[in-house]
Parts: structure tokens; sequence; C-alpha cells
């Protein structure tokens, strides 16, 4: 945890861990030690919260509060093997699983760090190559791995032709893709071929997929018109680009239902015929009475006339599909005269327009999450909680509870914007079947009284595999295939 803390580390989900007393004055350097945290014995860790987290088991069921051995050479090192290991530890990590690094045998502790041969088996950015451990023994450990397979190569390969690497599964080349779905056109050959039908799943995702509006950015600023907004967007036309039913559910609310205990069974505040928007003529005229509500319209019509409707700028990426979405919401909005500006981008240069909340980004067309555990939480404590809004990796781009101190220093006009800042704080102090609840009721105040995003889908994931694959099992942590569960047909070895 002391590790998880250091900003040196950089580490993944140290926020999470902020309500642990004294967490952030060791971070900060105020604190030698993280004082909410004590060992009452050797096997009970007693942790000091400073404000209620019904969900601590869950964070510390994350890998960021793995166990870190103590380094044999110097057992007094506060973090063990990984000290001196501050930016480059994946590559001295020490398993305790089935499987390790390939060459993992050969660390050497026992001299500086800066002096540590680092694995053979983990290149960043080229390869992962994993052997068995043997220091793990099934019998007698882990009843929950079998482990079937000897050795597990990845490539690691930024920047590869998805659908190229999809052809190779379809040979036989390689085994399995380590990514969130394949192409539609894969999807099709996959599912409708009776020769590869048995190598394709369609599993449930963790994660959803959404519009974004900035509450801070006329004409968003005005609840009607995010309203109008909901009602005009053809959710099904936008699945079937995606690749239709298999690519998910579409979403009449924000949060995965399975995380709200399916409490909201039905719930749909802006439901239009088929789901078509103002592609429907019933749609159009919902989208249209509400927009008659805003003062963006100025003669009532249901139509946005005002000059803030013109030439709003939208955040998009670049690709057949999402560029045919774009395409899609913006001729939607048209029809309710929001004009859109689609700017299309690289993921990375995309995410890094939406990521500062100084650039005011009206719209986005391409947001989506994924919990980071099974709990509503994870929804929230980032994309709709005010406190969480950031100078820099902000993904909160809707602006949702800022107070009017961040709207003044992210250089907006608007100085009031809604939030639920109490709802997401009452829910998350609480536990169990309360808890739920609590999470089904916030999600009724963002969907009706906030209204900041136009949910689309809560996404399945699509995966294929070689025909070399038996006992293939499917992992909702990570979204993909569990490797320590999956087999290889004897003759294909």
């Amino acid at each position: 945890m002391m590790r998880t803390a250091k900003p040196e580390v950089a580490a993944g989900y140290s926020f999470y861990y902020s309500v642990i007393e004294g967490f952030d004055d060791f971070a900060a350097g105020k604190a030698d030690t993280i004082s909410g945290m004590t060992a009452v014995d050797d096997y009970t860790l007693e942790i000091k919260l400073t404000e209620p987290a019904g969900d601590l088991g869950y964070r510390f069921a994350m890998p960021a509060t793995a166990p870190i051995p103590p380094n044999p050479a110097d057992p007094e090192a506060p973090l063990g093997v990984a000290e001196g290991h501050d930016d480059d530890y994946g590559r001295f990590l020490v398993a305790s699983g089935p499987y390790m690094f390939e060459g993992s045998e050969k660390l050497d502790f026992s001299v500086p760090a800066k002096q540590q041969e680092p694995v053979e088996g983990y290149q960043p950015d080229k390869l992962i190559s994993l052997v068995r451990n043997p220091s793990w023994v099934a019998d007698d450990q882990d009843d929950l791995r079998p482990a079937y397979v000897d050795a597990i190569t990845v490539e690691i390969c930024p920047g590869c032709d998805q659908e190229v690497a999809e052809e190779k599964v379809a040979n036989d080349e390689i085994d399995h893709i380590f990514t969130n779905g394949v192409s539609a056109q894969t999807a099709r050959k996959f599912s409708q071929d009776p020769e590869l039908q048995d190598q394709y799943f369609v599993e449930p995702g963790s994660g959803n997929y959404y519009i974004s509006m900035n509450l801070a950015v006329p004409p968003f600023d005005d609840i009607h018109v995010r309203k109008a907004v909901n009602y005009a967007i053809n959710k099904e036309g936008w699945r079937r680009l995606s690749g239709g039913e298999a690519s998910g559910e579409i979403a009449g609310y924000y949060t995965p239902p399975g995380l709200l205990g399916n409490l909201l069974e039905g719930y749909d505040p802006y439901e239009t015929p088929n789901h078509e928007g103002a592609d429907s003529p019933e749609g159009l005229q919902l989208a249209k009475d509400e927009m008659a509500q805003s003062k963006y319209d100025t003669n009532q019509d249901g139509i946005c006339d005002a000059p803030e409707c013109k030439g709003v700028l939208s955040i998009g990426v670049v690709g057949r599909v999402a560029e045919a979405q774009h395409q899609l919401i913006a001729q939607n909005l048209a029809a309710i005269g929001i004009e859109l500006d689609v700017k299309n981008f690289d993921n990375s240069t995309a995410y890094g327009k939406i990521f500062d909340p100084k650039n005011h980004i009206p719209f986005s067309v391409f947001a989506g999450w994924l919990q980071d555990y099974p709990d509503a939480y994870t929804f929230y404590f980032f994309p709709m909680y005010g406190p969480s809004i950031l100078d820099q990796y902000n993904t909160n781009y809707s602006m949702v509870g800022a107070d009017p101190e961040q709207l003044k220093k992210y250089g907006y006009d608007v100085t009031e914007v809604p939030g639920l800042d109490d709802k997401i704080e009452e829910c998350a102090a609480l536990t169990g079947d309360e808890r739920v609840q609590c999470w089904a009721e916030a999600e009724k105040i963002l969907m009706e009284d906030v209204v900041p995003i136009v949910p689309l889908i809560w996404s399945n994931v699509e995966q294929i595999v070689s025909s070399r694959i038996v006992n293939y099992t499917y992992c909702l942590f990570d979204n993909q295939m569990a490797y320590e569960q999956v087999a290889i047909r004897p003759e294909a070895q």
C-alpha cells in the first residue's frame, strides 16, 4: 500500500485508498507510514477509514493491493523486492500462481536494484512469455485454476491491424486476441460459417457506451436541450453499425443493470419506438416537444435556432464504423436544429482533447466506461462526481457536479451546473441491499434531473478462438478468455 501511495510510482487506482487514514499524508511525504493500517497479528490487518466505504472489500480485491514479497537480502526494506523499482517492477514480479515470466528463476534480489537483471519473459511493447511456476502445486494450493497449458506466449502489438490478427485466429495461426471485441466483419464470418461457429462467443461485458454533453457549455447548459438530444438519438441504428444485437443491449439508462440488482428493469425515460429516435416520427416529435421548452428554441417550434446551436464542436474517433456512427448522431441532431461540427482523431488524441476541462468540449460521441470491480461506485466516482474533476486526465467530461470555483478555474462562463454529489456520497457509505437500492435511486436522478449523457448500449464482448482451443471460459474481470482455464486439443499440441 505504501508503494501504491507513492507519487513516483504513479500506480493505478491509488485514489480508491484515499479513504484510509494517513494514506494521503504518506503520499504527500508528511508521514513515514500509513497510520490507518495496523498488522494486529500475522493474520489480521486493521484498517481505519476517514469516511465510510461500503465497498472496501472490493477495493482490497484489486491487484493494486496484492502483497509484495519481502526481500530475502534485506528483510527490513519497506517495499520488499519492489524496493528501487518504482517504474519497472513488472519485470521483477515474483509469481505465486501457476505461471511466471520466463526467466524468473534468474531473478537475484541479493544485489542492489540497479544491478538486478529483469526477466526475459516480459519485454514492454513486445512480448509476454509465461511458463509454469515450479513452486505452484495445484493439488494442495489452488482448486480454482486448473492451468492446463504448459506455456502462454503473448505478442504485444501496438497499432497492429486488428482484422489481420482476427484472420490469423481463423487460420489457427494464433489462438486468441486480447481485446474488447472483434470487427463486425469478423463477427459475421464466425457467427455464420458452420466451420467457425463453435469458435465464436458473445459474452456479457462490464461496461457501456454513451454520448457525453458538457453541462457548462451552451446549448447543453439547458436541461431541455439535453433531454431532447436523448429522444433524438437513433440507438438501434447506432447499434446496427456496431454489429447488431451481439454488440450489446440497448441502454435506457447509464449503469449496467447487474450492478443495480436489476431493480430498474424496463426503466427507459427517453424511449422511442424501436429505439430509433428522430428517425421515427414519434421519436422526432418527442424530441421537438422537449426542445420547444428550451431557451435556445426562440420561437418554440421544436427546433434549436439560437446561434449556440450551430457549429457545435463534437469530438469523435477515426475508423469506418465509428465515423458512420458519428454521422448518424449528427443527422439525428440536425433534425432538431443542433448542427454538429464533428472532428475525428485517433484514440489518444481524441481522449487528450476531452481529458482537459479547459478545452470546453461541448459534445463527445465516443464515451464509454468499464467497471473496476462489480459495484456501481466505479461508474459514478470518476465520470459523475464533482470532486473528481481533474486538471488533466479528467473523465468527468460533462462537468457534472462542478462547483462555482471549479467552473471559474477552468474558464467557463456558466456559474452553476447540476450534480448528484450528495447522493453519491450517501450510496458510497452503504452496504448490501441498501447500497444497491441507493445506486438505483441515483440512476434516476442522473437520468431525469441531471441528464449529462445519452446512454447507447450496455456492451457485450465478442470473443473468437482458434480451433485448437477447448474448455473456453470467460472471465468478466477483464472481459477476456480465462487463460488459466483454457486447454488445447491433444492432437493440436
